[in-house]
């Protein structure tokens, strides 16, 4: 097992490997360069990257796709943010994190793209600037009481599940493209714009719902509203507009 202190500061400027072990790791982690992490091994023994509480990981590497990545196999292998993770600007635009993650700290998208193309379940923070896009790309999702999406910036959904339970304070926009989406979050949702290109969205927040755009396209997608919501445009170029709640637009 690999442990660095709380003094510690790790430079990651090429293929860093990882195998049937451990890093739990309570410093700094500095990935720039060529930098990734790759989590190896053949899946018998656990390999797990933790960044722990008061860790800090600061993804800055221009020019590489995995921040976290496997090879052979994605069995047993992880990432546990309990710290705080930063994608920052000199980043590559688009980073990918390619392991089961889980986020019970904070994960802050400052620049660019991060996609998490894995399941979960989340008590953390996300929190995505004016700019910046996180997106979860594959698996299911579930970000639980407790947890918060917050920001000016652009959260996508084009995995198989999204579950939304915590705290939603985005003021940017939500995209969808594909799978199923629910949202029962425990606050208003005043978003920017939501859009709905693909798959079943259903919106059911504490209070109102109040973005300043709403729309819907595609054949098979289905938007529910089950909260007052009210909008100063809607777009409707097919697809089902539903729900429970009654929808007033402004114009």
């Amino acid at each position: 097992v690999l442990s660095t202190s709380a003094t510690a500061t790790t430079s990651i400027t090429s293929t860093a490997i990882l195998q049937d072990t451990a890093w739990n790791n309570a410093g700094t982690v500095n990935f720039s360069s060529v930098g990734s992490l790759l989590l190896a091994g053949n899946g018998t023994l656990a390999t797990t990257f933790t960044n722990q509480a008061g860790g800090v990981v600061n993804a800055a590497a221009p020019s590489v796709n995995n921040l976290v990545n496997f090879n052979a196999t994605a069995t047993n292998k992880s990432f546990v943010n309990a710290g705080t993770l930063n994608k920052n600007s000199g980043s590559i635009t688009s980073q990918t994190i390619d392991v089961a993650f889980t986020n019970s700290g904070t994960v802050n998208v400052n620049s660019g793209v991060l996609n998490v193309s894995t399941g979960g379940t989340d008590t953390g923070v996300y929190s995505m600037a004016s700019g910046a896009t996180l997106a979860f790309t594959g698996g299911t999702r579930t970000l639980n009481v407790g947890s918060s999406l917050s920001g000016a910036g652009t959260l996508s959904m084009s995995g198989s599940a999204l579950n939304v339970n915590g705290a939603f304070t985005l003021t940017g926009a939500f995209t969808q493209s594909s799978g199923t989406s629910v949202f029962t979050p425990t606050t208003a949702m005043n978003p920017g714009s939501i859009t709905a290109n693909g798959g079943t969205l259903t919106l059911t927040p504490v209070g109102s719902l109040s973005p300043s755009s709403l729309s819907v396209s595609g054949s098979s997608t289905t938007l529910n509203l089950n909260a007052p919501t009210s909008a100063s445009t809607l777009t409707l170029s097919s697809g089902t507009l539903a729900g429970s709640g009654t929808t007033t637009v402004s114009g």
